[in-house]
């Protein structure tokens, strides 16, 4: 769980950052690209952040069935 809190968190940062480079200027192409590489990375962050999460949300259901399917017997 706290895997998916920091994971979270260092995306939010690095889109924040990209938004924030982005309005105090910065027109040459060196600069977009790398604002394009922390919009990606943030966004990586994030996604993972989710599939740890349906990963975790699966394995909580496994043990509920699993569970069930005991007391059933």
């Amino acid at each position: 769980m706290i895997g998916r809190r920091i994971f979270l968190l260092v995306g939010t940062v690095l889109l924040a950052l990209t938004a924030y480079r982005a309005f105090i200027g910065g027109d040459n192409e060196a600069t977009r690209q790398t604002q394009l590489i922390f919009v990606i990375a943030g966004v990586g962050f994030m996604l993972g952040a989710v599939a740890m999460a349906i990963v975790e949300h699966g394995r909580e259901m496994a043990e509920r069935e699993k569970a069930r399917r005991d007391a059933d017997m």
